[in-house]
């Protein structure tokens, strides 16, 4: 069984790869598509940028090795960081309490 091969169990699929070899493997993709940016689109700063920060910050808080091994991801989540247009996002206290889940879908009702 090869680290990229599932194997069959019932109608379950199981996995042979562990979370985090998954994370890096996904990581390492999204790292070569976004490429030299700044942003996923180049120059342009587009909606796509703040859905890989807000998905690559939650692992950063939680395995910040897989960010460091990311060069092109790491500089994404710089630059979204030092736009100046954020920062008082970036300094008030929902974005410092460091929250792993978005509050606006903990009362998602669909």
């Amino acid at each position: 069984v090869s680290d990229s091969d599932d194997l069959s169990v019932g109608k379950a699929v199981v996995s042979t790869q562990s979370t985090g070899e998954k994370t890096g493997k996904r990581l390492e993709m999204l790292d070569k598509y976004v490429g030299d940016g700044p942003f996923v689109l180049g120059e342009k700063l587009s909606y796509v940028d703040f859905m890989v920060f807000e998905y690559v910050s939650q692992i950063q808080k939680m395995a910040p090795e897989f960010v460091d091994n990311a060069p092109n991801i790491a500089k994404l989540l710089t630059t979204v960081q030092n736009l100046p247009e954020l920062q008082d996002y970036f300094s008030g206290e929902e974005f410092k309490k460091g929250t792993l889940i978005n509050p606006a879908f903990t009362s998602f009702p669909g």
